[in-house]
């Protein structure tokens, strides 16, 4: 009995071999930071010293008309760059750049050093607008959501969607990831502390996480309320006419 609930136990804990890992230090693990990839929708803001000049490099905001309760009003919005299949956007005065492939860091030198030609001390800011990740199955709260920073861990989006239900099966996190037009899938075992190792410990946008239900919920999942609402009538009935048999035999005897 004890080794069955040491075994229960398992299966639903997190890093069950943590301790292993405590004292060692992996310092070959490489952080993939997010990378501009096709589709990706961004915000630019370019800003200097003297912001007049600054005001080229920077895309016209727009406004949105809107039916107020007195009065019509308008809101002003920042228009954003598309990164195209090749990894281009059109930046204005300096015309198609190529961002694909780089980091936010790395893009923002590139920019700055380019302006460096027009602009005393330009400051680049890049902001993604369309960075999201999926997390779907059995977890608290299922759903789209937005990345904010550039790294999130596994856990991080899991933690997001409100943890781990108690049917989720920890042995079989499935990551689905989009390269190159080509869907890949990463599998995670959330009982073994060695996933803080694994290349796809941190997620990329467009990722979806999906938690895989454990086989009592799968079985469960087989009868539905009404299969349920039958087996009571059924029992009901059954029970009835064994009263009824018990009382027939009372009275013939």
């Amino acid at each position: 009995m004890l080794s069955s609930c040491r075994s229960a136990y398992n299966e639903v804990s997190y890093f069950n071999n943590i301790n292993e890992l405590a004292n060692q230090t992996d310092t070959t693990l490489s952080i993939e930071k997010i990378r501009f990839q096709t589709d990706d929708v961004i915000t630019i803001v370019v800003s200097a010293d003297n912001q007049a000049a600054a005001a080229p490099f920077n895309l016209m905001p727009y406004s949105v008309a809107k039916n107020g309760t007195e009065e019509l009003t308008s809101t002003r919005n920042i228009q954003t760059y598309l990164v195209d299949e090749d990894g281009y956007i059109r930046f204005p005065q300096l015309g198609k750049i190529k961002i694909g492939g780089m980091t936010r860091n790395e893009a923002v030198k590139m920019l700055e050093l380019k302006l460096e030609n027009y602009l005393k001390n330009p400051i680049v800011n890049i902001n993604f607008i369309n960075y999201k990740y999926s997390v779907m199955g059995e977890v608290a709260n299922p759903g789209v959501y937005p990345i904010n920073g550039d790294r999130i861990s596994i856990l991080d989006a899991i933690g997001s969607a409100g943890d781990l239900t108690i049917q989720a099966q920890r042995r079989n996190v499935l990551l689905i990831r989009e390269v190159k037009g080509i869907k890949e899938v990463h599998q995670f075992d959330l009982t073994d502390a060695n996933i803080i190792n694994s290349p796809y410990f941190y997620i990329q946008q467009n990722d979806v996480i999906y938690i895989e239900p454990n086989n009592a919920k799968k079985r469960n999942s087989k009868y539905s309320p009404m299969d349920a609402f039958n087996v009571s009538i059924i029992s009901t009935i059954v029970g009835g006419i064994s009263v009824v048999t018990s009382i027939l035999v009372a009275l013939i005897k």
